[in-house]
């Protein structure tokens, strides 16, 4: 039971960090960069963590085996693993890759402390556009980017 306690409480506290990395990514960049951005940082995600992860993780797993099928000289599934050896190296990788992790995103932060003076403010891409009325009975037709045709709604003048 603590065990199950302590993994759901590890697994909630790094999945906030998801949240964080992605605002510091898209508050920390140019409009115009956000999405060259976004691309870069899913091929590094696919080429350092998705692809090599099995492969660490496999060796791992592998170095806590005990006993070896061994069929006509080859060597095949393990039986049986050290159950200790087994939970320390599986969460002592783990724990190791999140405080490097952790650790790059303590120098991102700080590196980009320059550029994240309104962290918390809403970016001025947006802007408000002007209401367009139709002249024949002032109906608006256009409100803030969002485009009405005067025919499929009954607005009564108001939106």
């Amino acid at each position: 039971m603590p065990y199950l306690i302590m993994m759901t409480v590890a697994g909630i506290v790094s999945s906030t960090a998801r949240t964080g990395n992605s605002l510091l990514t898209l508050r920390a960049l140019d409009p115009k960069d956000k999405s060259f951005a976004m691309g870069v940082m899913g091929t590094f995600m696919a080429i350092f963590a998705f692809i090599p992860y099995p492969l660490i993780f496999g060796a791992v797993v592998d170095s806590t085996c005990l006993v070896w099928e061994s069929k006509c000289g080859k060597t095949g599934n393990c039986w049986i693993y050290d159950q200790d050896k087994f939970r320390y190296y599986l969460h002592g990788t783990a724990l190791a890759f999140m405080c490097v992790g952790s650790l790059m995103d303590l120098g991102i932060i700080w590196n980009a402390k320059k550029r994240l003076t309104n962290f918390y403010d809403d970016p001025i891409d947006s802007k408000v556009e002007k209401e367009t009325t139709n002249g024949d009975n002032n109906n608006v037709i256009a409100m803030t980017g969002v485009t009405l045709k005067a025919n499929d709604v009954e607005t009564d003048g108001v939106i």
